[in-house]
């Protein structure tokens, strides 16, 4: 019996088969269908408001005028501004490459409007959100021409007063949701020369398998995938340069934060730290 097992082991080796216990180990993460919202966070300072007649719940702005200055009916300039803080403006910084991408998921359809504009909230120096969704107008954005600095204007409702000029803040924008998606980390995936996104999964019966993915978007170390993957699927995310499909494999399974992925919630966190 022995000496049967040594000529198999020899012929294995011979004609490049070899037992089981020697297939090499990946690692792998379990993927499960997941609802998937990207939140983007962009710097911003409430810059003014408006200007209108003096009425209740308004300010009046420091006069032109000196005390005791003599003016009459052919005074030129107002003597004074009264603003409403109902309604503000705010400057939001964007980097270059945020603001292509805004515009992407604009033309994908994937971001909440408002009207025309990109619907968003503003997150106070508290932590606290802003009541009321304003309109961020990508269409109107003032670029520097020296730094190549990005500044957008929101108009954003403030009818409780918590916004006043010269407060900064933070936009908030949000895609809307992609339902029964599921996140597969960056570091699993490839870009052939076709363009088609793939990754290697290794299934239940231990065969490597290669497969085409349909991509949504980008979702911070990770991409979001809309097709191509079952739940409870094991995708490989270490160790697929050493197989190839229909090659056995043996799996260890790998921490998501190994990989990455943190989860929808560690995700925004990261978002959220976007342009400072």
């Amino acid at each position: 019996m022995g000496a049967r097992f040594a000529i198999l082991a020899i012929l294995g080796g011979l004609f490049g088969c070899k037992p089981a216990a020697d297939a090499p180990e990946v690692g792998v993460v379990t993927l499960h269908p997941q609802a998937t919202t990207t939140i983007y966070e962009f710097p911003g300072r409430v810059v003014a408001s408006f200007t209108a007649e003096a009425g209740p719940g308004e300010r009046i702005d420091g006069s032109s005028a000196t005390s005791g200055a003599l003016v009459n009916a052919a005074h030129s300039s107002a003597l004074a501004t009264a603003k409403t803080l109902d309604l503000i403006f705010v400057g939001v910084n964007l980097s270059r490459t945020n603001l292509s991408n805004l515009r992407q998921a604009i033309d994908a359809g994937r971001v909440k409007m408002s009207g025309s504009n990109v619907a968003v909230k503003l997150r106070l120096e508290n932590g606290a959100i802003s009541p009321l969704a304003g309109a961020l107008e990508l269409s109107d954005a003032d670029i520097a021409p020296i730094t190549g600095a990005i500044t957008v204007q929101a108009v954003v409702p403030n009818p409780k007063r918590l916004l006043q000029p010269g407060m900064p803040v933070r936009a908030i924008v949000e895609e809307s949701v992609t339902q029964s998606s599921f996140l597969v980390p960056q570091r699993a995936v490839t870009v052939s020369k076709q363009g088609e996104t793939t990754a290697m999964f290794l299934g239940s019966d231990g065969k490597v398998e290669a497969r085409v993915l349909s991509v949504a978007r980008g979702f911070g170390d990770a991409v979001v995938v809309v097709a191509g993957i079952r739940d409870g699927d094991r995708v490989i995310v270490q160790g697929a340069q050493h197989v190839r499909a229909g090659q056995q494999a043996t799996a260890t399974e790998v921490e998501s934060d190994e990989t990455g992925v943190m989860g929808v919630e560690g995700l925004r966190g990261r978002l959220r730290g976007t342009d400072g």
